[in-house]
């Protein structure tokens, strides 16, 4: 079994033993990646999360995984982001659409840049 399948039936397994959202180690992690904000310490720590239980699915998180320092790891989060605009409040797509214009103009990526444009475009 590859690894990534191996994760995917892990993290099945574990949701229907501790159900989704009320994973107490889930929100242990995702309170280490908040901590980690801003640390040398931040992408280690994502990896770890997505490793552990897969892309954060919440906006927020999300939003705050946009300051990764690792292009390819800011292409998957924009991605999941896209996977979540159908569900965000206006308010939240306020937010994100923020969020999304400074990274466009801010980042030296021009993949980045492109997949922020691409997400605005969408929202």
């Amino acid at each position: 079994m590859p690894h990534g399948a191996s994760a995917a039936y892990k993290r099945k397994v574990d949701e229907q033993l501790f159900g989704r959202k009320g994973d107490a180690a889930r929100s242990r992690m995702r309170d280490r990646l908040l901590a980690a904000q801003g640390s040398p310490t931040f992408l280690r720590t994502y990896r770890e999360y997505v490793r552990d239980y897969g892309m954060p699915e919440d906006l927020h998180t999300l939003m705050m995984l946009l300051d990764l320092d690792d292009e390819r790891e800011s292409l998957k989060v924009m991605e999941a982001l896209g996977a979540t605009v159908s569900s965000v409040t206006p308010e939240e797509k306020n937010l994100l659409r923020g969020r999304l214009r400074n990274l466009e103009m801010s980042t030296s990526s021009d993949a980045l840049a492109d997949a922020a444009v691409d997400l605005l475009g969408r929202l």
